[in-house]
């Protein structure tokens, strides 16, 4: 099973995969480039970020400053 963190750094969103499957105590998972904390992408401006997954997907809300 995987389950995702997240991050606000700069005001940007990164999120963090962590594969909890197997004997093994939970371990975070990297892409192809060997990077933990992916960055989501959108605006720049983020101060919170809430991350829920439907239909297998990874959903990320962002609140932004005005």
């Amino acid at each position: 099973m995987t389950k995702y963190v997240s991050v606000v750094c700069s005001g940007q969103v990164r999120v963090l995969s962590v594969n909890e499957a197997g004997p093994n105590p939970p371990t975070p998972v990297a892409n192809g480039s060997n990077v933990f904390w992916q960055p989501v992408g959108g605006p720049t401006n983020v101060f919170d970020a809430t991350l829920s997954v439907f239909d297998a997907s990874l959903l990320v809300t962002e609140l932004t400053w005005v």
